[in-house]
């Protein structure tokens, strides 16, 4: 079992449009991504972004970018700041500076973030519903809270990299 990142919307062949992974590259993709999107995230949306990463994170699952609560009016921005989580997930995966307890990144892993942005890079705005309102349905409402030992969101009431760490238990 496992999951992928994919991009349904882009006309394409399937291996064109998706990136299947195991659960370890899942979970370890998923944890970079998280990291990067509460590093970066300065608006609503994007630390409601980086919530809804945590919470595909708890489940062990990637997502789809049709899945993202994207906004026409929005959407240079938006798909500007998932370029630069993923950016910064691949540099954090490489170079360093993940807490701890995060996995060292495979080539998968970091395969995964090349597949993200290339799906990134076709996905246009026209193919965002015109009355899309970009609010994302999440577990945890704001006020974002984040886990100051793993530096993530919260998702479904606690830390998505360790459910049991001992902040997530306070």
């Amino acid at each position: 079992m496992g999951d992928r990142f994919s991009n349904r919307l882009v006309p394409g062949t399937h291996e064109e449009q998706t990136y299947g992974m195991n659960n370890g590259e899942t979970v370890n993709s998923m944890r970079y991504l998280s990291l990067a999107a509460a590093e970066l995230a300065e608006t609503d949306w994007e630390r409601a972004f980086a919530v809804f990463l945590g919470e595909r994170l708890t489940i062990t699952a990637g997502f789809d970018l049709a899945d993202i609560a994207w906004s026409r009016a929005a959407f240079d921005a938006q798909r500007a700041f998932l370029l630069r989580v993923v950016e910064r997930a691949r540099t954090t995966a490489v170079d360093g500076g993940a807490p701890d307890d995060f996995y060292v990144a495979t080539e998968r892993v970091l395969g995964a973030f090349d597949a993200l942005v290339r799906m990134l890079r076709s996905f246009e705005p026209h193919l965002v519903a015109e009355d899309a309102r970009g609010e994302f349905t999440l577990s945890d409402a704001p006020p974002f809270r984040r886990c100051h030992e793993h530096r993530v969101y919260y998702a479904y009431g606690g830390c998505p990299i360790a459910r049991w760490c001992v902040e997530s238990l306070n």
